[in-house]
């Protein structure tokens, strides 16, 4: 299929082009433009910057414009985390 957009320059707020499973304390293979959560809950995370904060009562099936280093399994209770580049 030809990709019309191929030959573009990506910014961080174009669409994602490709999407990989974050697990819990696993350092992620980029760090992504964006994170989707599938199952909605807690989400602790190590920014770019080194801070450890939780993103509390994030809701299922919902993409957040964060850039993250990691997602900690500590504070986490939501699932399905996608990281988006």
């Amino acid at each position: 299929m030809a990709d019309r957009y191929e030959y573009e320059i990506q910014k961080l707020h174009d669409p994602a082009i490709d999407m990989f499973t974050i697990p819990p304390d696993t350092d992620p293979p980029h760090v992504p433009r964006a994170i989707y959560v599938g199952a909605g809950g807690d989400l602790t995370v190590e920014t770019l910057t080194g801070t450890v904060v939780t993103m509390q009562g994030l809701l299922g099936g919902m993409t957040y414009p964060v850039r993250i280093r990691r997602v900690l399994s500590v504070g986490t209770t939501a699932g399905g985390i996608l990281g988006l580049v």
